[in-house]
Parts: structure tokens; sequence; C-alpha cells
């Protein structure tokens, strides 16, 4: 009995974050399933071949915890979720979650995504697309490029 429900919840978590909503402007929070928030991304900009950095808060207000698995662009050939552990130390993870009413914040100074090789220029004032991908589900984010 215990696995049924599990596996009920489960299906219930997954289908709440499968339906993305208000996937429009970069300055507006783009939700999935009324419950989960990507607010504030951003992509710095850079020159075709270089690393650009990109930062976002991913607000998890589920009953449950969301696993974020990874990210992607069309404008660079890869992205590593990037931590700070030490003064000048980082490491590269591979997914990282959220709890049920937490915040993941990726603008910090201690974790962030690195997206490049860049296959194209990235200008100021230019709005990209990213692909968030979370455990069970994936949504597509306007990114504002920055300095």
């Amino acid at each position: 009995m215990q696995t049924i429900r599990t596996l009920a919840i489960a299906f219930a978590i997954t289908v709440e974050l499968a339906v993305p909503i208000n996937p429009g402007r970069a300055d507006v929070p783009t939700f999935v399933g009324n419950s989960v928030v990507i607010e504030d991304a951003v992509i710095s900009a850079g020159k075709k071949g270089e690393r650009s950095v990109v930062r976002f808060r991913l607000v998890n207000d589920s009953h449950a915890a969301v696993h974020l698995m990874g990210v992607e662009t069309d404008t660079a050939e890869s992205a590593e979720l990037v931590a700070r552990i030490g003064d000048l130390e980082t490491t590269t993870l591979e997914s990282i979650g959220a709890g049920s009413g937490e915040v993941l914040d990726l603008t910090t100074s201690h974790l962030w995504y690195e997206l490049g090789p860049l296959t194209r220029d990235l200008s100021v004032g230019e709005t990209i697309t990213m692909r968030v991908h979370l455990a069970g589900a994936s949504l597509s984010v306007p990114l504002h490029v920055h300095e």
C-alpha cells in the first residue's frame, strides 16, 4: 500500500510540474504548475567561443521537493552547475534539490551555471531562451543578457 501511495504522490508532483505558465518576458517570473517559480533569470554578455554565467532563483512553493537537473540554451554547447567550496575552490554539481518551501538561489557568489562555449555573440539587451530541466518536467525561461 505504501508503494502505491508513493507512486501516486510522485505522479501528482510530475503532473503538477509539467505545465509551464507564463513563459513570456524575462522580467516576469516563470511558473511551473503554480508551485515552482523561476525568478530574475539573467545571462552575462559574451563573444562566440567564450563562457557566460547564468543566474536565477528557483522558488519551490510546492508541497514536495524538486530537483534541478540542468539547463540548456541554443547559444551554448554545454552548461555546468558550479558551486564554490572554498575561498578560491569550486566544483561542478550534476544536480541540486530544493525542499518544499525553499528557495534555490543561483544569484549568489556561491552557486551559478556556466555556459559555453557560446555558439554566437550575446549582446546586452538581448533576450534568449533557456530550458530548465527538473526531475519530471522541463520549461522554457526567457533570459535577459546583462553585462
